[in-house]
């Protein structure tokens, strides 16, 4: 059983923009407090460390890209299959008038997420659309 975080935002600048800052993800400290990367390797099959924000906490997070698709999609994964598993996107697509659309989220499967969900899926698109608003801001 799979549960998902899904956003959308729709942002004032062309995709190329919006790319240009999701993949210099070693800089995602400087701008947003929700989750950024230390030891990435961005590419397909690249490792990575993610430092995730749950709840007061911040945790390290081993993570690998499968998806790093320029001004389209970024995406990784995390966790074990069965405990606890997360497969993370950003998507982009072109808007008229260089206007971007951002898809965010997160399918989340596992014991832990089940177990869990009917609080975690109250709690989580908040922090999602927290990681977006930072990005428009960012761009602004």
């Amino acid at each position: 059983m799979a549960n998902e975080v899904k956003t959308e935002i729709e942002i004032d600048a062309p995709v190329s923009r919006v790319w240009a800052l999701l993949q210099d993800i070693e800089h995602y400290k400087s701008w947003n407090r929700i989750f950024n990367f230390t030891h990435a390797n961005l590419k397909p099959g690249g490792r990575g460390i993610l430092w995730a924000r749950v709840g007061p906490a911040v945790t390290p997070l081993p993570v690998r890209f499968d998806v790093v698709e320029p001004e389209c999609e970024l995406r990784w994964h995390g966790g074990l299959q069965k405990l606890g598993y997360g497969s993370h996107y950003l998507r982009l697509e072109a808007l008229p008038d260089d206007r971007t659309l951002l898809t965010h989220g997160e399918e989340f499967s596992g014991l832990l997420f089940n177990a869990s969900w009917k609080l975690l899926g109250k709690q989580l698109p908040g922090a999602y659309k927290a990681f977006n608003k930072a990005l428009v801001r960012e761009l602004a």
